[in-house]
């Protein structure tokens, strides 16, 4: 299986030295945007330059949580993202990034249907203004007790998947866990406790996009 690594990173993984990344083998990074309607990663702005000087496809992620309206959530997203870039418009300010991520792991108290309603609301509130719908991050447990069965997890399911599977050893030598409601995944992280240079300690996020440059080519807002 061909793949491309990477990583995903957040202000607590401190000052990265994208150039070492890079010349380390990483391809791909997907940095925290915000989080909530109000977090902005105090890295992002850093993160989101840096990454992209060193040559890397940079994607960008919002930590969705069930306590906040989802189109609240989906505009402080936007709007952050716009001024970190220093854009026009959200379009504008996604042009030339990966799609826009969103990290699904907190149900709060809410139902399957709700939660699924929420995060899609999430999502067609960011495409109408990117044009793309949104990798969708989570982990195989969450799907099966969060997502899966709800009213419209399909359509859920019909935007790619980031998944979330710890392979025992820590590499991604055999394949990742992907529950039913999706087939196949776009992005694997394959371990939270990772190590790799430009990045200080052992606790990183490590991934692998599932495919070749070409693959990685088509999420790429244009």
């Amino acid at each position: 299986m061909t793949m491309l690594e990477g990583l995903d990173v957040y202000h607590g993984d401190g000052a990265v030295n994208w150039q070492e990344v890079f010349n380390a083998g990483a391809r791909f990074a997907i940095v925290k945007a915000t989080q909530g309607v109000s977090i902005i990663d105090s890295a992002l702005k850093r993160n989101l330059k840096d990454a992209r000087a060193a040559g890397l496809y940079v994607g960008l992620y919002h930590y969705f949580l069930p306590t906040g309206d989802a189109y609240a959530q989906a505009r402080h997203y936007l709007d952050a993202v716009t001024a970190a870039v220093g854009a026009v418009s959200a379009h504008a300010a996604f042009r030339n990034l990966l799609v826009p991520c969103v990290d699904v792991e907190d149900a709060g108290d809410l139902g399957r249907d709700e939660l699924v309603y929420s995060v899609l609301t999430f999502i067609k509130a960011v495409q109408a203004e990117v044009t793309r719908g949104c990798v969708v991050y989570t982990y195989p447990s969450f799907i099966a007790e969060h997502l899966a069965g709800a009213h419209h997890a399909e359509v859920l399911a019909g935007y790619p998947l980031w998944i979330a599977s710890y392979p025992h050893g820590g590499d991604p030598t055999g394949e990742p866990n992907i529950p039913a409601l999706w087939k196949s995944a776009a992005f694997w992280q394959y371990t939270d406790h990772g190590s790799i240079p430009g990045v200080a300690g052992h606790g990183v996020d490590l991934d692998v996009f599932l495919g070749d440059t070409a693959g990685l080519e088509k999420l790429v807002v244009r």
